[in-house]
């Protein structure tokens, strides 16, 4: 630039700002170096977490109302400026109301523990505006990795909460954690072939931005703060087609889904999800609705099978096989318009985690040629709709918009889809059968032998088979099959089976082996725990099981284990571990209490008896 030019380049420039505070209620002080990127976060669900998101607002105030001492369990994520300010109420007005989780939330964290349920810290010192001072306030160490989603995207429903027992609620954050995608899951056969990801690299990929945005990187680009995700309804709602568009495009990104009869008229559609870091649907367990709908064709294109078709009322049919968890309440129904201050037990959950096949099985007319099978998704069903969208709601809060997330097609020969299948998809069908009832356990030898043959060098179809022979019981078959196999996983399947045919000793040291190369993997120190204190080593099978409660305090698996050690030493600890354990366990009697009692409210969903369905 000449100097005549730079001269009144510099006299035209702004003057720089002073350093101020973080502004929780409007994202203005950003806009000024950072326009494109508070445009992107404008635009994303977390602009729209608080009050002038209807469906959060319906159910704020339903809670408010059953539990108000407790405002804080939803304000803390969805109010943050609310919060600060100190007039949360599902009536709240005004600037803070509306605010959303803005820039200053995110950019101030100075502690995001993985507990969850906002047990955050943000730093109240000034933001300043330039130079490498604003980079080390509004970018400290670790702002990138995955713990800083853990205190909102983990959530616990307290005894506060439900005025009964603690629970697990939403846990995308350990889920992701127990994953692939985090270099973990080694109970995983098929692992994702891009290798790890945290949730920066799927929600916040980086994206081109003007010359002018400060904050670019070499390549001209900034991570994506619209944070697209798992449903298209807020940008719907708002009118933003842009956004809705774009995080349906996301969304088709999610599963896999293949199409195969062993045979005639019967339909195993073998799902996996191959592009979700955590369990798909993610979110809250009571949210979201996902489900498997089926059309079949005869020759002619008449209609001769439906299934999992949105009724007049916009209800799913009663034989939906529906992907999601079923939260009920204490006697065994339905958790309904998001109260889950109801909710009691978790009945069954066939959501997709990472990388682990699931099999939905449909009975085919003799008549049908052509199927369809699509994976549907919406934010809410309608009669969630319904009770959250007060009287002054738009009519998209209760027009909730489907999204088909995968779609997939065949032709059926005498009832059957001619042609070979690749060995992957053999494992997947294999596994997600293993996984179901006795009748298709038997099934799925036949699919991972002709895996196994057709990729003789593959590590995965003798996982698989050495899995299969685990759940039938032959554990000899699967040590033989696994003793050439330097992989952990098959460690995994190892000293599971050892140890479910009470061989301890062999599966102690198959475990140690395990944990050796997966050191940080929860499984993996839960069984090492467990075989340790098995095989006498009570001070090891204490260390591992302080290793996993520093993971995740509130590890049941961790919490006993540390429990039976400590008893076993004779240490004074033993009486508050046993509380820490006693709050934190799963209540199995329970647990069998409620699936029984939803067995009679919803008799035909066989989501509580076994894996693959819903024929």
């Amino acid at each position: 630039m000449p100097p005549a030019l730079l001269w009144l380049w510099v006299l035209a420039a702004p003057a720089p700002a002073p350093p101020t505070a973080p502004d929780l209620t409007s994202p203005a002080a950003c806009q000024r170096c950072h326009p494109a990127v508070v445009a992107q976060w404008q635009a994303s669900t977390h602009a729209a977490s608080s009050l002038d998101n209807p469906w959060y607002a319906g159910a704020f105030k339903a809670f408010a109302a059953a539990r108000p001492s407790e405002l804080a369990f939803c304000g803390q994520c969805h109010d943050p400026a609310l919060v600060a300010a100190g007039t949360l109420a599902p009536d709240a007005t005004g600037p803070a109301a509306r605010a959303g989780i803005g820039c200053a939330v995110c950019h101030s964290l100075t502690h995001a523990p993985v507990t969850g349920n906002a047990a955050y810290t943000l730093s109240t010192t000034p933001i300043p505006v330039r130079g490498p001072a604003h980079s080390a306030r509004v970018m400290p160490p670790g702002l990138t990795g995955a713990t800083r989603c853990a205190p909102c995207h983990e959530v616990r429903l307290t005894e506060a909460v439900t005025q009964a027992h603690w629970q697990r609620g939403q846990s995308d954050w350990f889920d992701w954690y127990d994953g692939p995608w985090a270099g973990r899951g080694v109970n995983v056969v098929l692992r994702p072939e891009d290798g790890v990801r945290a949730c920066v690299d799927c929600h916040m990929p980086k994206v081109a931005a003007p010359r002018r945005e400060r904050g670019r990187d070499a390549n001209g680009q900034v991570r994506d703060h619209r944070f697209l995700g798992s449903h298209v309804a807020l940008p719907t709602l708002r009118g933003d087609t842009a956004t809705a568009a774009a995080a349906a495009s996301h969304l088709r990104t999610a599963l896999a889904i293949d199409l195969a009869t062993l045979r005639p008229g019967v339909l195993d559609v073998v799902l996996r999800n191959v592009g979700v870091g955590h369990a798909f649907p993610g979110g809250t367990q009571d949210a979201k609705q996902a489900w498997v709908a089926l059309t079949a064709w005869d020759a002619e294109g008449q209609i001769v099978s439906a299934r999992g078709q949105v009724q007049a009322d916009g209800r799913l049919a009663p034989d939906t096989w529906l992907l999601r968890a079923r939260p009920v309440d204490g006697d065994g129904r339905p958790v309904a318009a998001r109260a889950a201050w109801t909710q009691r037990g978790v009945v069954a959950d066939t959501r997709l985690k990472p990388g682990v096949p699931q099999v939905a099985r449909f009975n085919l007319p003799p008549t049908a040629a052509r199927v369809q099978v699509a994976v549907r998704l919406r934010r809410v069903g309608p009669d969630d709709a319904a009770a959250l969208c007060g009287p002054d709601a738009p009519p998209a809060c209760r027009a909730v918009p489907i999204t088909d997330v995968i779609t997939a097609e065949a032709t059926l020969t005498e009832g059957q889809i001619p042609g070979t299948r690749p060995w992957r998809a053999l494992v997947a069908h294999g596994l997600g059968l293993a996984a179901g009832l006795p009748e298709h356990v038997a099934e799925a030898g036949a699919l991972l032998r002709a895996a196994a043959a057709g990729a003789p060098t593959a590590v995965e179809p003798q996982l698989a088979l050495a899995k299969h022979a685990a759940v039938q019981g032959r554990t000899d078959d699967v040590v033989a099959r696994l003793s050439g196999i330097d992989d952990p996983r098959a460690r995994w399947i190892e000293a599971n089976a050892l140890a479910r045919a009470f061989r301890h000793g062999p599966a102690h040291g198959a475990a140690e082996r395990l944990v050796a190369a997966a050191p940080d993997d929860r499984g993996a120190l839960a069984l090492v725990a467990r075989l340790r204190g098995l095989t006498g080593d009570h001070a090891g099978a204490l260390a591992a099981a302080d290793a996993l409660v520093a993971i995740d305090p509130h590890c049941e698996a961790g919490l006993y284990q540390r429990l039976l050690a400590l008893r076993a030493l004779g240490r004074p600890e033993a009486d508050a571990a046993r509380v820490a354990w006693a709050r934190h366990r799963r209540r199995d009697e329970l647990d069998r209490t409620l699936r029984d009692a939803y067995r009679q409210h919803r008799p035909g969903d066989r989501a509580v008896d076994g894996l693959v369905g819903p024929d």
